[in-house]
């Protein structure tokens, strides 16, 4: 059984070794094995990805879990109306995203993918 924790800004996973929950956590999109602690950690901002697996969670991880789910959940109700699509015709929606970040935002670095229009998210803001 893996369980999960929170510690330093990360998920930590850990759990006896054992092939299929070493396949689950290898299907993460975003992890790290910790060579030292001989843990697998997951970003905060990731905890979305640890749904799909099932696993026993500590109680600072389920209050981190819920802390951070909640910030994520408001951000984008109170930043991202769906009539401003409308007004922003020529924007994909995760530049709209990225757009809006960047406008609440004090410091930022934008950092998509090549192609994905970090110039005209910034140009916008």
């Amino acid at each position: 059984m893996i369980l999960i924790d929170h510690r330093d800004g990360f998920f930590v996973l850990t759990f006896p070794y054992n092939k299929p929950d070493l396949a689950l956590v290898r299907r993460l999109p975003i992890r790290e094995w910790v060579k030292d602690k001989f843990y697998w950690r997951v970003p905060e901002l990731a905890v979305k990805s640890l749904d799909s697996i099932n696993a026993e969670w500590t109680l600072n991880g389920t209050k981190k879990k819920a802390e951070i789910e909640g910030y994520l959940s408001e951000l984008i109700d109170s930043k991202l109306a769906v009539e401003e699509f409308q007004h922003h015709s020529w924007m994909r929606p995760y530049q709209i995203i990225g757009y809006k970040y960047l406008l609440m935002a004090q410091k930022a670095l934008l950092s998509d993918e090549p192609g994905l229009g970090k110039t005209a998210q910034s140009i916008k803001a």
